[in-house]
């Protein structure tokens, strides 16, 4: 079983967008529904500086289970969390969406998160 390719959402609207059309500024809007991973959206939010005309962003994401929407936030709150150095938030993105053995480092980390992603 082969996993689904990762999209950007933005090279959508950048593939409709024309020379003649180029000079306005897009807001992207895209719904993920049940995308069980972070992928898209991190896709997305890294390559945006690449498509000029998207002036703004707004994804959402509907999942159907608590769980999964719960570790989307946290992935993101790692990816957008200017505490930690560069490689800091890519070594701790890959350990906890890898599901792997966590460095004690990465645990504590994640126990000061619970209070920002609670969903009650």
């Amino acid at each position: 079983m082969h996993a689904a390719p990762t999209l950007d959402h933005s090279s959508w609207l950048w593939a409709a967008v024309t020379s003649s059309t180029a000079h306005i500024n897009y807001c992207l809007t895209a719904l993920q529904v049940c995308p069980y991973d972070a992928r898209h959206t991190i896709a997305t939010l890294s390559r945006i500086s690449r498509h000029p005309a998207v002036s703004s962003l707004a994804l959402y994401v509907y999942e159907e289970e608590p769980e999964v929407l719960a570790r989307h936030m946290l992935l993101l709150h790692v990816l957008l969390d200017g505490s930690l150095t560069a490689r800091e938030r890519v070594e701790t993105l890959l350990e906890l969406h890898g599901n792997a053995l966590l460095r004690n480092k990465t645990a504590e980390y994640l126990g000061e998160c619970e209070t920002c992603i609670r969903l009650d």
